[in-house]
């Protein structure tokens, strides 16, 4: 048997403390992590949990009612390059692209 406290319930993409980006209310992306799975609140008039609480980044808590694109997504890594104290950029970085980019000059194709 499968050991688990969600019961019957599916796997969820995130676990908690994993980095993600939330849709607020107001449309705009938030980013935060993970803060609990199956997240139930026993005010709600509804007896279904959410699927995750979400802990943003400016402490704020939100909810997302479904495990999916739409409502969280994984933060994007290139938004947490901001790394505190950072160092000379690494030489493995600065990578020249293949000659055959280079060389590739041929016009777009027409449009037909």
């Amino acid at each position: 048997g499968s050991a688990g406290g969600a019961e019957g319930r599916p796997p969820l993409r995130f676990q908690e403390g994993a980095r993600v980006r939330c849709l607020l209310s107001n449309h705009s992306w938030q980013d935060g992590e993970v803060a609990k799975q199956w997240y139930y609140d026993p005010l709600w008039q509804s007896n279904c949990p959410v699927p995750y609480s979400v802990k943003l980044d400016s402490g704020q808590y939100v909810w997302a009612p479904q495990d999916t694109n739409e409502c969280i997504q994984a933060a994007s890594s290139a938004a947490v390059s901001s790394v505190e104290g950072g160092g000379e950029a690494s030489p493995e970085r600065h990578v020249s692209p293949p000659p055959e980019m280079l060389s590739s000059s041929q016009p777009l194709g027409r449009a037909g």
